[in-house]
């Protein structure tokens, strides 16, 4: 698949990254949950990817195997060339000053028994940067006033602050030992409209001031189209489209893409928009579905999709590639698409 960046331009590259969980079912046996079967992806320096999709369909555990946080079941990610999925040595070490993430809830993220300017502190101790206690606590109020929040915000613990400042802090954290990739899962779902804002506002200018780079985790597709320069969407466990935000935006190619999009509320009254009918909730990753696992949920699936499992494939436009064996046959019109 061409959609590769150019070798010198990779960063992190997520080859056939498989993660399975193994569920009990009855006396002895098990299962395997498929969260994560088989994720390949190439990702540039300085670039902002998305990951979106339903709940439970996998991007948060992507992230988390992706980063080594959670040993995979097969595959790798490599980041400059360098096992992250099974990292040895002093690369294991290294890494976690390479790699940072923003969890979904600063508060559960955060000790609640430490003061936040100590959490922020506690990677330089870690990792041995800085000389003295008051070279750290130099950087500490560096980095504080960074993300926005101020020297007094030091001495407090988690619970005496907003969670836009507390996400603040986190971020604060993840950027305390200068990484290169830093991965946002969901950073945002549990603030209101206007700290949203300025949160993602704040990430896009300490990209732009510490050349970043971003995998960024959503449900939100608002949010998405502000943040992302690429997007994969994902569905139970695999990537059905990969592509630039603005083609993603204008010519969703993928049903599952379209029905995402079909769901964002409109401001707009005069405008029509296509509207995909995807009923029900996706099925359990510990029975996913033969071949195209978006199949009983499609209003335009096939004999075909039942029974041959489509590839994640370029086709027409540049840097777009879908899993769908229909693209090209049906594009979405005003009013209700076929089988809606």
């Amino acid at each position: 698949m061409s959609l590769a960046p150019a070798a010198n331009n990779i960063l992190l590259e997520v080859r056939d990254l498989v993660k399975h969980f193994p569920v009990k079912t009855g006396l002895v046996g098990t299962r395997p949950l498929r969260a994560v079967d088989g994720v390949s992806f190439a990702l540039r320096k300085g670039e902002t990817l998305a990951v979106v999709g339903e709940s439970g369909c996998g991007k948060s555990t992507l992230a988390r195997v992706m980063i080594g946080l959670i040993a995979a079941t097969s595959g790798d990610a490599l980041f400059d060339g360098k096992s992250t999925a099974r990292p040895k040595g002093a690369w294991a070490r290294e890494m976690r000053r390479e790699l940072q993430i923003v969890f979904q809830d600063p508060y559960g993220s955060l000790n609640p028994r430490m003061t936040v300017g100590t959490t922020v502190e506690r990677p330089l101790v870690i990792h041995k940067i800085g000389g003295s206690a008051a070279e750290r606590r130099e950087r500490v109020v560096e980095l504080f006033r960074a993300v926005g929040l101020n020297a007094i915000h030091l001495n407090r613990f988690p619970h005496e602050l907003s969670g836009g400042q507390r996400q603040r802090v986190a971020i604060a954290r993840a950027l305390a030992v200068r990484p290169r990739l830093v991965v946002a899962d969901e950073p945002t779902s549990g603030l209101d409209v206007s700290v949203q804002a300025k949160t993602l506002n704040l990430l896009k200018e300490l990209q732009r001031a510490n050349d970043l780079t971003y995998v960024f985790i959503s449900h939100d597709m608002r949010v998405v189209r502000h943040m992302a320069d690429r997007v994969a969407v994902m569905y139970l466990g695999k990537i059905v489209e990969l592509t630039t935000a603005d083609e993603l935006f204008t010519s969703p190619s993928h049903p599952y893409t379209q029905a995402l999009l079909a769901a964002v509320p409109d401001t707009d009254p005069t405008r029509r928009r296509a509207a995909v009918a995807v009923e029900g909730d996706p099925p359990s990753p510990l029975n996913p579905p033969k071949a195209c696992r978006f199949n009983p949920r499609c209003p335009y699936a096939t004999d075909q999709c039942r029974t041959i499992e489509p590839q994640l494939v370029q086709r027409g436009a540049a840097a777009h590639a879908t899993a769908c064996h229909r693209v090209g046959e049906f594009q979405p019109q005003e009013g209700r698409l076929p089988g809606a």
